[in-house]
């Protein structure tokens, strides 16, 4: 399947990359998606990912400690 091979390639170019990263489920324009989460990524990184990859967009955004 296509995005089978689009995550493996994203994988291996994160690898070259030094970036860490873990597979999630999402949804997409109604229907189930295999999605990423990319560790400590800056902003521009994505953004460079995103257009290298030819994404419609991405999320981003900074963890923050719950000490509930």
């Amino acid at each position: 399947r296509f995005n089978v091979l689009l995550d493996r390639k994203l994988k291996r170019r994160l690898n070259e990359l030094g970036m860490k990263s873990m597979a999630i489920g999402g949804i997409f324009g109604g229907l189930t998606e295999k999605s990423r989460v990319i560790l400590n990524v800056s902003e521009d990184q994505m953004d460079q990912l995103n257009r290298e990859f030819k994404q419609w967009g991405f999320v981003f955004g900074r963890r923050i400690a719950n000490n509930l």
